[in-house]
């Protein structure tokens, strides 16, 4: 990770998230975050970061239907993420603090 994240004595992990209709996300806890939608999910983030540092979050697809992922406190996506119906795919999307705001410099489109 770049911009010299703070994490103490912890090594970088991606940390497992549990579906739910809206996730307090602690921006603290890890650097990468996991998340396998069982239904649409707001994404608020805990605060802006600081300057540089850099979230990276796995989305992994179940199929059959299609959840919306919106990024909401403390984010600027650039738009609203739809899994689509395809089973075991991955999307990854990457944000960017300014020390102010969350904002979004990547995302992939869905990975086999």
């Amino acid at each position: 990770m770049s911009g010299g994240q703070a994490w103490g004595s912890k090594a970088p992990k991606v940390l497992g998230l549990t579906s739910a209709a809206t996730i307090a996300l602690d921006v603290r806890s890890a650097p990468a975050f996991k998340l396998t939608p069982g239904s649409a999910v707001t994404i608020n983030a805990s605060d802006g970061g600081k300057p540089l540092e850099e979230l990276i979050f796995f989305f992994d697809t179940v199929g059959g239907s299609s959840y919306n992922v919106t990024f909401g406190t403390n984010f600027r996506p650039s738009a609203v993420l739809a899994t689509g119906t395809v089973t075991l795919q991955r999307f990854i999307v990457r944000f960017v603090s300014d020390g102010i705001v969350w904002s979004e410099v990547s995302r992939t489109a869905a990975l086999p």
